[in-house]
């Protein structure tokens, strides 16, 4: 299945530049580019495609918020820089920064909400994650993911929220960073151990029968593990938003040892 692309685009020269990309690459049928305005939505694309449903959106937005921030930035770097930023202005700075621009677009998917399965945006600050995360947040949005990136001696973060069912598992979803501990997201895996004495045919039985019952629960039995007295469980979960009560976690997985 070949998926189709929808880019948007602010600046007249980097817009005319992207049409002969496209078109000399034959690529027409497979990317639509839009010219977006300065103000307004960022999403606009989505808004302007109302019957489509979209898998993922990604960003890079424009990191600074001024010359001047961009120029304290490079003052507050440890050490030389190791290249040369040749970004236009249009394409390096924005109303805001970019805390400003992500922040308009969490706001757009609050009225778009699941007609795009994945939002996602580049952040050139770990500070920005906070600042994004706290807006997620006021908007009770919890499905969300962080994530790092070492660029050579460069990080960057990315961030990735939804609004369906389906969760990251915490490999994907949280970062072990202590500066950044109180904005991850809620673990959606557990892993339970237990000990008995009764057969493991019983236990077996049991948990199946436990498992199958809960909703969006899907039930496997993984390889035994090379301890004879130790055999594990697992059951995979999306973690469902409702207003009936509390959510599940995506993953359970019950460890059996037997003496």
């Amino acid at each position: 299945m070949s998926h189709i692309y929808l880019s948007s685009e602010i600046d007249q020269t980097s817009f005319k530049y992207a049409e002969e990309n496209i078109s000399k690459n034959g690529l027409r049928e497979r990317i639509k580019l839009f010219r977006a305005a300065p103000t307004g939505h960022v999403l606009s694309p989505m808004f302007d495609s109302p019957q489509t449903q979209f898998n993922f959106m990604m960003c890079n937005p424009p990191f600074y918020a001024s010359k001047d921030d961009i120029l304290s930035s490079a003052d507050a770097k440890v050490l030389e820089p190791h290249s040369v930023c040749t970004g236009a202005e249009v394409e390096m700075i924005t109303d805001g920064g970019e805390v400003g621009f992500v922040g308009r677009m969490v706001k757009d998917s609050v009225s778009l909400k699941d007609r795009c399965r994945w939002y996602t945006s580049l952040l050139g600050k770990s500070s920005s994650v906070t600042a994004i995360v706290g807006l997620l947040k006021s908007h009770q949005v919890d499905n969300y993911g962080v994530t790092e990136f070492d660029v050579g001696k460069t990080k960057r973060w990315a961030i990735a929220w939804s609004y369906g069912a389906i969760r990251l598992p915490d490999k994907l979803a949280r970062i072990s960073k202590p500066q950044l501990a109180s904005v991850m997201p809620a673990r959606n895996e557990l892993e339970v151990s237990i000990r008995c004495n009764i057969r493991s045919s019983d236990v077996e039985s049991l948990l199946v029968d436990v498992l199958t019952s809960l909703a969006a629960v899907t039930y496997y039995r993984p390889p035994l593990s090379s301890s004879a007295d130790s055999e594990a469980t697992t059951a995979r979960t999306n973690r469902q938003r409702t207003a009936a009560g509390p959510t599940v976690p995506d993953v359970v997985v019950v460890r059996r040892s037997f003496e």
